[in-house]
């Protein structure tokens, strides 16, 4: 039985909701469950971290979240307006939980929300042009290729820690600067540093994780460019990205290859 416009509509906008209506979930319960510490006290997890560290942390976790949400909609949707249609859902179900936390908190200004969804969105964009390019392979190839990239960007400054003290020890020390200021993260907190009051050299001095990077430490610490520069970069290379797996040119002549 073939589909009807209007039932073609209804499930592919369905398909693209539901990485989103997944993402407002978890990324709510989990700033439930920390809200109390971020406030000073307990709540569901009893902490000694400062409160700055705490909110930082869960910001983290909601772009971590947010990828996984937006690597799903892409490889869900076959055409490329509803890749459109989910992204725009996931960019509002980041921004739902972000606005909750900011209200509730009083921690972050609206100047520095907007900053934030800004970065998130950019990287957002990139994970599901990625997973665009990689569809071809199939939806599982691009969805583990494209969450194994992102899950490596994202904690570059561990992944990388052998690397990062040989770029060190280089005459030249923008191949350092370059590797780490790829980490989104690391441009999540610059987005974020005046609000909370929360410094990325500390964070790299910080017990358990982040000590055994060595940078500030015995390895130099690069100098981090503004947020807006490698979020504009991110947003940029996206859609050059698009352009070119979505450009009617490109499918054009896919389909002459096949004939």
């Amino acid at each position: 039985m073939n589909s009807t416009p209007l039932s073609l509509l209804v499930r592919e906008t369905a398909s693209a909701a539901w990485p989103a209506l997944g993402l407002v979930v978890v990324a709510t319960s989990s700033w439930v469950a920390i809200a109390g510490a971020v406030h000073g006290g307990t709540g569901w997890i009893a902490t000694a971290m400062p409160p700055a560290d705490m909110f930082a942390g869960w910001l983290m976790l909601l772009m971590l979240f947010a990828t996984m949400a937006a690597i799903m909609v892409a490889a869900r949707t076959k055409h490329f307006v509803w890749v459109a249609v989910g992204v725009g859902w996931v960019v509002l179900a980041v921004v739902l939980p972000l606005v909750f936390a900011a209200i509730s908190s009083g921690a972050l200004p609206t100047l520095v929300v907007l900053r934030i969804v800004a970065i998130l969105a950019a990287w957002i964009l990139l994970c599901a042009a990625l997973t665009r390019l990689l569809h071809p392979l199939g939806p599982s190839v691009a969805v583990a290729a494209t969450t194994t990239l992102a899950m490596v960007l994202l904690a570059l400054p561990v992944v990388l820690m052998p690397l990062l003290a040989d770029l060190a020890k280089l005459q030249t020390h923008w191949p350092l600067g370059l590797t780490v200021n790829a980490c989104p993260v690391l441009w999540l907190l610059d987005g974020t540093d005046q609000a909370l009051r929360f410094n990325w050299f500390w964070w790299s001095h910080a017990r358990l994780m982040y000590q055994f990077t060595g940078l500030g430490q015995n390895t130099l610490m690069p100098v981090l460019e503004p947020w807006w520069l490698p979020t504009g970069i991110s947003a940029a290379l996206a859609l050059v990205i698009l352009v070119l797996v979505e450009c009617p040119i490109n499918k054009y002549f896919s389909r002459r290859s096949n004939l």
